[in-house]
């Protein structure tokens, strides 16, 4: 949270952000990886979805490419969101069990003899 609320403020800017802490947002848009992004315009249009950046190591810096940046400055500016979709990367989500959206526990199979 704190992070975020960092990013917005580095940014300057004057956007919600959603923290999803118990998952329904990210089952709901089908988020398999963290962070995998979207942005969503002001009419609930989803106008991006994928990568926070191109820098996938972190050694870029400022000299990397924020994607969710340039869809918001597109946004601002009145323009097409493009790309609307970059393959996003990260460590897979882990979802918590225990909402009626979660698939069942599958049952062991018995240990061979």
């Amino acid at each position: 949270l704190e992070s975020g609320a960092e990013f917005i403020e580095e940014m300057e800017l004057e956007v919600p952000m959603l923290m999803d802490y118990n998952g329904k947002v990210g089952r709901a848009y089908g988020a398999r990886t963290t962070p995998h992004m979207f942005v969503i315009d002001a009419e609930g249009v989803l106008v991006y979805q994928g990568a926070i950046s191109d820098d996938q190591r972190n050694k870029e810096g400022e000299k990397a490419e924020t994607h969710v940046m340039r869809a918001i400055n597109q946004l601002n500016a009145g323009e097409e969101v493009s790309p609307s979709y970059v393959q996003p990367w990260g460590c897979s989500v882990k979802y918590a069990r225990g909402g009626k959206q979660d698939h069942p526990k599958r049952p062991r199979r018995p240990a061979s003899p």
